[in-house]
């Protein structure tokens, strides 16, 4: 396997599994093999951030790509 093209358009995650499908694309990144992933017609945050850990990422010129920011908040006791 040299690469993966990966479609993760209109897939709804939370931020945490977002955060493992980018550690996997990196991981894949770090064996010397090529990631691509393509946006389609929508994407949210947690989409995109995980696909900039990739080579390169192909957006529809269409698309409705809502990056709106994300915010953490911790309470210190």
């Amino acid at each position: 396997v040299r690469g993966a093209v990966l479609d993760l358009d209109g897939i709804r995650l939370p931020l945490a599994q977002w955060a493992e499908v980018r550690t996997r694309i990196q991981a894949l990144r770090d064996n010397e093999r090529s990631v691509f992933v393509y946006l389609g017609s929508s994407a949210d945050n947690g989409a995109y951030w995980a696909a900039s850990a990739a080579d390169e990422i192909f957006i529809h010129p269409a698309a409705d790509i809502s990056l709106i920011g994300i915010e953490i908040q911790r309470t210190y006791l």
